[in-house]
């Protein structure tokens, strides 16, 4: 009887959400993106290839669900963000002016360890994954000659690259169940990329073994539960 009594307490003990090691966690960050590629960052007015140019930085949010155990997690990520260049009006005939979009719907999976540490301090993590991204990518440029109407050239393309990905950061306590976190992460993404011509005379632009990943710093809050 009293070996019965001791294991069902035991069960009680370890099934608490206080004393429970494993936990799921949701979390939302948000931060900068910077593309790895010269190609997708871009400098400025400058084109590449006869037509191509990059779309420059962007913000990203990103959500996250998180299976804890005491050493090591189990990440599932989504996220958006929107890079978006713009020259601004061309500076009389004989000049172009530049708009691109790159939007990015990124997907991922992450094995991670952790530290262990007392509450009240950071606990720190690094780990690795499979990257996912859904990518629609536009471009216009608009070409102001010394004669007649302006030539509006457009490209577009859309792609699903599949890729790795590497992580470190912290997070630090606010109470028994919230959280600071933060991260950086590197994602590698590389394929043949084509953005195809909208308007006739225009060829498409191919662009070989382009990374369309890059790095990340992230700040964000999570909730155990």
């Amino acid at each position: 009887m009293k070996l019965i009594i001791s294991v069902v307490t035991g069960l009680l003990i370890t099934s608490s959400p206080s004393m429970a090691e494993n936990r799921l966690a949701l979390g939302l960050t948000y931060g900068r993106f910077v593309p790895a590629d010269w190609r997708v960052q871009g400098f400025g007015n400058f084109a590449f290839g006869s037509s191509a140019f990059g779309a420059g930085s962007a913000s990203e949010w990103s959500t996250n669900l998180i299976y804890c155990q005491a050493d090591w997690q189990i990440r599932f990520e989504s996220g958006y963000r929107l890079h978006s260049l713009d020259s601004g009006l061309p500076q009389g005939p004989g000049s172009s002016a530049y708009k691109a979009e790159l939007r990015v719907l990124p997907l991922s999976a992450s094995f991670v360890m952790r530290t262990m540490s007392d509450y009240g301090k950071p606990a720190f993590f690094g780990g690795a994954g499979l990257e996912m991204a859904f990518i629609s990518w536009d471009q216009q440029r608009i070409y102001y000659s010394n004669f007649g109407p302006p030539d509006e050239d457009r490209w577009e393309s859309s792609g699903k690259p599949f890729g790795i990905h590497i992580l470190g950061g912290f997070d630090y306590p606010l109470h028994k169940m919230l959280y600071l976190e933060s991260e950086l992460r590197y994602s590698y993404l590389a394929r043949d990329w084509k953005l195809e011509a909208k308007t006739s005379g225009d060829e498409d632009v191919e662009l070989k073994d382009i990374n369309v990943g890059g790095t990340a710093m992230r700040f964000g809050l999570g909730y155990k539960f």
